[in-house]
């Protein structure tokens, strides 16, 4: 029997002797000095039970901390296991049934007799998302129980008095007890129930009790020891594989070796170009790529989507017209006969239309398309993702939470192979890649684009990411390189998000290269100067600028608004009569159809007037009108702040209270790029900027007028402000300069303060 040893033996997991010798990497000590208990393992955390409480305990698996606790109406809980595809807890009650439970605890959904009412040890087994393993140590026995039915499919003769387990491939790791006084064991045993391989634990004053098992996402194992004793995680040598073997249906391998293929998407001329491999012209200007392996020869097929005419354009294979200009494309393997199929997603109604199989309504406006290959299917699931509360819904299989955090991506085929996705995300601030079964890793910063892929065909996706500014890709642990420029689109791995073309409609940028521009107005004498690129005079005194992208081709287009004629005036593009003197404008992109529309507050009854759209009331006196593409939204959403009260209102979609002190200045586009927008402040008695889901930094001060934008074609827009007494711009990690003088108006980046009509300044000045 191998002793126990409180340090790393020197032998790496990867080189490790057959049969490995297992050692205790870690402990973190119990939350009850009472009998035995178990432990699972869970979004990166250690969730524990014992036998003398109700609650389920989450704690650090580092420090060992206690983070929270989940109460539920059973009583003495003896182990437990997080069920990946329901989404749920199974316990065992002391002497008692195994219960299902909700995440959030509760009362049990539903109940399961054991083998053996002493019997305690369960393990959901994620090779066989159907499947629990459960314990009867009084009869030595592990059972293989139908998570569905209850049913019982087999079971493996042990010989000793086992209590937790979890699996380990074609092996099974169970907790043994032993008598009072005595060291408690865990055993590995095959498939037919022959032990391979013992570890003898620290002893304790009841190591009888040793208790359940986890197995945390790297394949340690946690074994909750018993009364007087730890949890401990333990080196068993166990490296999880992938579950099944990597496939190209949307892997973006083009040329068939079995890897993903760096590979850009260039839109502005319709160029593709695979590193290594080819490139070749397929393609316009706002066409939308939508790859896959759509005629099962084992690559992947370069491919667009053309909303304006619904057109789908597979290379060298079909033509298909399926969809409206709104539809987001949602390709991939829907029925599992090996091919991509042409899918897309209706944001506004949640229409999903899988061409010649099915269509179905799942999910609502801003909820995020996150179809994939879960829980080890061969064919796609309809899902979505609500980036407000962080929910994933895949459609019959489970809802779970994981991310919510603004500018979240969603990544679920990380680590997944061609099957086995779960919910994912990637936050850009932190470079944080988290998979909901555990898996967390750092890399990448803000303004990287994720693009996990299989970059070395070993079956399983890689974080790795994308800099559009610079044209570098950085693949985790594997390789880096530069290779496209900004405004290309990678088009590789099983990126399940939509891609959009870059948003233009009140960005500020007036030549089209991805970047706001440093510009202002002069109401003086009507001079628009944008810094580097042009100057033109258009407008005259007392008018207010509304620039903004009105004709869809990529730039932003000069505006004004002449209150005292209801004129609309759009440099190169129109003239409209529409308002009213003391109407706010508020222009944007209100149907979500890439261009910007006009638009219209009023202040004195609340009216909203959205011009060959809608109108509607929402607001009251002395609100400010705050509209924007809020929680992922491609089109602009009425809302009004409340500076009295810290109010932020958007219609249909959220009501919540955040800032209100005197002065605080609504800048709700700071952290969200093109959309993504949430409630934000900047405070100039300070120069506090705030973010309602968590981001501060401290920059300006009270002469400084907020213009956040995004200046370096990152994607997100960073704080800055416009000192109008200096003419001084200043945008925080990235530049000062002076441009302007005294009374110019900023018109820049997507500023969503309004700019009031002459005579009625209640606050400063700002371009839309």
């Amino acid at each position: 029997m191998a002793g126990c040893c409180l340090t790393s033996p020197g032998i790496s997991r990867a080189q490790s002797p057959t049969p490995f010798n297992p050692y205790i990497e870690h402990s973190i000590s119990r939350s009850s000095s009472g009998w035995g208990g178990g432990v699972t393992w869970y979004d990166g955390y250690i969730y524990e039970v014992h036998s003398s409480s109700y609650d389920i305990t989450k704690k650090d698996p580092v420090t060992g901390r206690i983070l929270g606790s989940i109460h539920t109406t059973v009583a003495g809980i003896q182990d437990i296991a997080y069920d990946g595809k329901r989404n749920t807890w199974w316990v065992k009650q002391c002497g008692g049934y195994f219960y299902q439970l909700p995440l959030a605890g509760g009362s049990p959904i539903s109940s399961m007799s054991p083998p053996d009412r002493y019997g305690y040890g369960i393990y959901w087994d994620p090779e066989e998302p159907d499947v629990l393993w459960m314990i009867d140590h009084v009869h030595h026995r592990i059972y293989k129980r139908d998570a569905n039915t209850g049913a019982i499919l087999g079971s493996i003769y042990v010989g000793k008095a086992v209590t937790g387990i979890v699996r380990t491939g074609d092996h099974f790791w169970c907790g043994v007890g032993a008598e009072p006084g005595q060291a408690g064991v865990i055993i590995e045993v095959n498939m037919q129930g022959v032990q391979t391989n013992t570890f003898q634990l620290p002893p304790g004053k009841y190591c009888n009790d040793v208790g359940g098992c986890a197995l945390d996402g790297e394949g340690y194992l946690w074994v909750e020891g018993g009364k007087n004793t730890a949890i401990y995680q333990i080196n068993i040598g166990y490296d999880p594989p992938s579950l099944i073997e990597a496939d190209i249906i949307d892997s973006g391998d083009y040329d068939g070796d079995g890897k993903s293929d760096i590979t850009v998407f260039r839109e502005t001329t319709g160029l593709w170009v695979v590193r290594g491999v080819t490139r070749f012209y397929f393609g316009t200007g706002d066409d939308i790529p939508v790859s896959g392996d759509y005629d099962n020869d084992g690559t992947t097929d370069a491919g667009i989507y053309r909303g304006s005419m619904g057109l789908w354009s597979i290379r060298g294979v079909t033509r298909v017209y399926f969809g409206a200009l709104d539809d987001i494309p949602v390709p991939g393997d829907y029925d599992g006969d090996g091919d991509c199929g042409m899918g897309l997603y209706r944001e506004s109604s949640g229409l999903w239309l899988i061409r010649d199989l099915t269509r179905a309504y799942f999910g609502s406006g801003n909820d995020r398309p996150v179809p994939g290959y879960y829980y080890d299917s061969r064919k796609k699931y309809i899902g979505i993702y609500r980036s407000s509360t962080g929910l994933w819904a895949i459609k019959g299989v489970t809802r779970a939470y994981l991310g919510g955090v603004a500018n979240d991506e969603p990544v679920p085929s990380l680590g997944g192979g061609l099957a086995g996705w779960e919910p994912a995300i990637f936050r850009p601030e932190s470079g944080l890649w988290a998979v909901k079964s555990g898996y967390r890793a750092y890399f990448g910063i803000e303004g990287d684009k994720p693009v996990p892929g299989d970059y070395d065909g070993e079956g399983f996706n890689t974080p790795a990411v994308f800099q559009e500014a610079s044209g570098l890709w950085a693949i985790r642990q594997l390789t880096r390189c530069y290779f496209g420029q900004p405004g290309d689109i990678p088009v590789t791995g099983r990126i399940c998000r939509p891609v959009f073309p870059p948003a233009v409609i009140d960005s500020g940028d007036y030549n089209g290269d991805g970047k706001s521009d440093v510009a202002i107005f002069r109401a003086s004498s009507g001079l628009w100067a944008v810094r580097g690129v042009t100057s033109f005079y258009f407008g005259t005194r007392n008018d207010i600028p509304v620039s903004g992208d009105y004709d869809n081709d990529g730039t932003t287009d000069a505006g004004i608004y002449r209150g005292s004629m209801d004129l609309w005036s759009i440099r190169g593009v129109t003239r409209v009569y529409f308002g009213a003197y003391d109407d706010i404008p508020v222009p944007g992109d209100y149907d979500g159809d890439g261009g910007c529309g006009m638009g219209l507050y009023r202040e004195s009854s609340g009216l909203w007037l959205i011009r060959n759209l809608t109108r509607a009331y929402f607001g009251s006196g002395n609100d400010r009108p705050v509209p924007g593409y809020y929680s992922g939204s491609r089109k602009k959403y009425i809302g009004v702040y409340r500076s009295s009260t810290g109010l932020w209102a958007i219609k249909g979609l959220t009501r919540v209270y955040f800032g209100g002190v005197t002065d605080d200045e609504p800048v709700p586009g700071v952290a969200g790029g093109a959309s993504n927008w949430e409630p934000a402040i900047f405070r100039p008695s300070t120069g506090l900027w705030a973010v309602l889901s968590g981001f501060r930094a401290v920059f300006g001060d009270e002469e400084g007028m907020p213009v956040p934008a995004d200046y370096d074609g990152s994607g997100g827009n960073t704080p800055a402000v416009f000192r109008e007494a200096a003419g001084a711009w200043a945008v925080r990690q990235l530049t000062r300069c002076y441009f302007g003088e005294s009374g110019d108006i900023p018109v820049t980046g997507r500023v969503c303060n309004a700019v009031t009509p002459p005579g009625r300044l209640k606050y400063k000045e700002m371009a839309l």
